[in-house]
This record gives C-alpha cells, sequence and structure tokens, in this order.
C-alpha cells in the first residue's frame, strides 16, 4: 500500500447526465461578458466579480459541472464540502443562474503542481516546430494521468502546472462528492 493519497482527474458525467444543463459564461455585475478560461489556469482571478451565468443548453441541473472551457460551476453544498476539506486551494464565486433550483457557486481551483509521473502517464508535449513557441515544454494533450502522490504533497484539489486544464481531487473529495445525486462528473482514478 502506498503511504500516498489517491488521485482522480474530475470529468464530464455524460453517460448517467447525458441530459445535463450547459453552462457558459458568466457576467459582471455590469453585464460585462467574462471569459471562462479564466478560471481554469489555476492562479487566483483578478477581474470582475462574476454574479450571473448563462445557461448555453438548457437540461437537467448536476452538482457539479465543467462549463465552457472546463471552468467547474458547483452547487453551493459541494462548494462547502470542497472548501472544508481543501481550505485556501479554491476561490469560489457565488453565481446566479436564471431559472436554477440551487445555488450555484464558480470555483477557480488555485493550486498548480508539477505532479504529472511522466513514466507512467500518456502525453504529447509542445514543440518547437508546432508553431507556439508560448508553449514549448508544456503538455499539449494528456491521453491518461499518472499522478506522482509524493510530488502532489498531500493537496485535495490541484491542477497540473503545466496543463491547467485537467482538474485533479484527493481520495478524500472523491469519496465525499461521487454518491451524491445528480453530480455531473466523474473521477478517472489517476494514482
Amino acid at each position: 500500500m502506498s503511504e500516498y493519497m489517491k488521485y482522480f482527474e474530475v470529468q464530464e458525467e455524460l453517460t448517467l447526465h447525458a441530459d445535463q444543463w450547459f453552462l457558459r459564461r458568466p457576467r459582471s455585475a455590469t453585464g460585462e461578458v467574462l471569459y471562462p478560461d479564466e478560471f481554469t489556469v489555476g492562479v487566483p482571478y483578478t477581474g470582475p466579480v462574476p454574479v450571473t451565468l448563462e445557461i448555453g443548453q438548457k437540461g437537467k441541473e448536476v452538482q457539479f459541472h465543467l462549463a465552457a472551457f472546463s471552468m467547474p460551476v458547483v452547487s453551493r453544498k459541494i462548494a462547502n464540502i470542497i472548501r472544508s476539506i481543501a481550505p485556501g486551494h479554491a476561490e469560489f464565486f457565488p453565481v446566479d443562474i436564471v431559472g436554477a433550483e440551487n445555488k450555484y457557486e464558480i470555483m477557480n481551483v488555485t493550486c498548480l503542481i508539477d505532479s504529472l509521473d511522466e513514466d507512467k502517464s500518456d502525453f504529447t508535449v509542445w514543440k518547437e516546430e508546432d508553431g507556439r513557441p508560448d508553449l514549448v515544454g508544456q503538455y499539449q494533450m494528456i491521453l491518461q494521468a499518472r499522478i506522482d502522490g509524493s510530488r502532489a504533497a498531500r493537496h485535495p484539489i490541484f491542477r497540473l502546472s503545466k496543463f491547467s486544464v485537467s482538474l485533479f481531487v484527493s481520495e478524500q473529495i472523491q469519496q465525499e462528492l461521487e454518491d451524491r445525486p445528480n453530480l455531473g462528473v466523474k473521477f478517472i482514478d489517476a494514482s
């Protein structure tokens, strides 16, 4: 048995929840459109505070949704669980979603870790010939992620420093969330 935590990658669950809603862009109090990808780069958000969120496609409400650009939107209940297990690892922005039955928050995970076990993972890296000099050396695509528990340093929730779109949670968070009704995401073992 490993002395390190188990980790799971958070992915959309479209088999059980194929009819779930799709949330798009947040807006500020003045109606300014905010870019969802600013909540997936793993750093504190410094722009205008989001207060509303658009429904791009109507459907079933889920408690944990990867919205446009994989921006995490969670119910207040899920937000409170993550806050209690991972204090200081994420920012939460309450947003109003017209027609929603529950209260929701955009979750911006601000913990970046270089913890991909490259020997056990399947990935590609940006190269000079790809024409994106700003991304050379970063992960271009990760087909199968394996987390090095010693480098994850027991963080309960984080993003990869060289591929921030991927979101990972500890086994403790996975166990707290997995059996909740209408969750909307699945957890892929990355240990």
